[in-house]
């Protein structure tokens, strides 16, 4: 992967480049290696490997603890050798005057054999790895400057653009999947959301794999429903489109994952007045310009009252009635891309939304020669 990844590595912008070469440079690498050693590998030493992976022992591990205060602890700060009989008293470090301590692990945790921790192992193979690496490169006199509609029926819509330019064995699949009830009330649009977070926290796990071989998805809520893409080497776009479409649509909801998400979400409304003023300046006009949004107090206040029998219902009513806006692009032909539009809308299994129910987003006009 580090070879096809540095072979078909998109072009940076100059600073950056700059950087890294910069960096690379202060790096062990040879002369001959400088621009390529952050991403090959000339060879592959397994023995090496397990070597490395044998001395990950609890005896050479640091861990941290972080929490606001340990109730279990003298929260006075020492600076004596000892604490309880343990070596470590509580000192401030030097800039922020934060509180801190260090102490030896348990004797029982460092007998711990190697073979006892079952997460340290080599990974399993990589499905997503990309087999398929050719272009399908033709002639054109000039690049194809916007998609054409190929697709066209009351359950979806599908565009289409030929990479005819930077010719790279990659592709992007997007699904605008519009559903009226997603952000039609502070409730819906607080149940969308906690939806869509337990979505991309079940598949943490399994996109990593995805990511380590060049793929990448998004799932979020939007103001006309969902949006979905994959993006990546076009060659196993669609088993990870496949998978995370199946979970979005099957989603069973974890009660433990829910609570943790939801503290998560409901500290992320709480802390929204803090955020940096340019931001909250480019909210504010978003949302004064909008037809129909929510602050966060309004979501807030539904959010702390969220059941997770409200979510899992709400995952069921999305689907119900849908309309798929798709866009297929790169290195992907037209007959693909109408197979994944095909099996976004299998997938999804949705009856038709009638044509008043396809909303479109819509901004306030303001008037003329007026200060606002």
């Amino acid at each position: 992967m580090g070879e096809i990844h540095f072979r078909f590595q998109e072009k940076a912008n100059a600073d950056d480049y700059a950087i890294a070469i910069s960096s690379a440079l202060n790096k062990p690498y040879a002369r001959e290696h400088v621009v390529s050693g952050r991403a090959r590998v000339w060879e592959y030493d397994e023995e090496a490997v397990r070597a490395l992976l044998e001395e990950m022992v609890p005896g050479r591990a640091r861990v941290m603890f972080c929490a606001r205060e340990f109730p279990d602890e003298p929260s006075n700060v020492q600076t004596g050798a000892e604490v309880n009989g343990v070596e470590g008293g509580w000192t401030k470090e030097t800039w922020y005057g934060t509180e801190y301590r260090m102490r030896r692990m348990e004797e029982g945790l460092l007998k711990e054999e190697r073979n006892d921790i079952d997460a340290f192992h080599l990974p399993r193979p990589n499905e997503f790895l990309p087999r398929r690496l050719d272009v399908e490169k033709v002639d054109v006199e000039e690049p194809s400057k916007a998609p054409v509609k190929i697709e066209d029926s009351p359950a979806s819509v599908l565009w289409y653009k030929k990479d005819d330019q930077f010719w790279v064995p990659k592709a992007v699949y997007y699904a605008n999947i519009v559903t009226p009830i997603a952000q039609v009330t502070p409730r819906n649009a607080v149940k969308t959301r906690m939806y869509t977070n337990l979505i991309n926290d079940a598949l943490t796990e399994y996109s990593y794999d995805a990511s380590l071989a060049g793929l990448n998805y998004r799932c979020h809520g939007v103001e006309r429903g969902l949006f979905f893409s994959v993006g990546g080497y076009n060659d196993k776009i669609p088993v990870l489109a496949k998978t995370v479409l199946d979970k979005m649509k099957n989603i069973k909801v974890d009660p433990a994952r829910f609570e943790v998400l939801k503290e998560d979400l409901i500290q992320e409304y709480e802390n929204f007045d803090l955020t940096e003023p340019y931001r909250y300046a480019d909210y504010l006009v978003n949302y004064l310009m909008a037809e129909r949004a929510w602050t966060p107090k309004e979501k807030l206040a539904e959010l702390k009252t969220l059941t997770v029998a409200e979510v899992q219902e709400h995952v069921e009513e999305l689907f119900l009635r849908t309309y798929v806006e798709a866009l297929a692009h790169g290195n992907i032909s037209e007959k693909e891309g109408v197979s994944m539009l095909e099996m976004t809308e299998q997938v999804l299994g949705s009856r038709n939304l009638f044509p008043m129910e396809k909303l479109y987003e819509r901004s306030l006009i303001l008037p003329e020669a007026r200060f606002h």
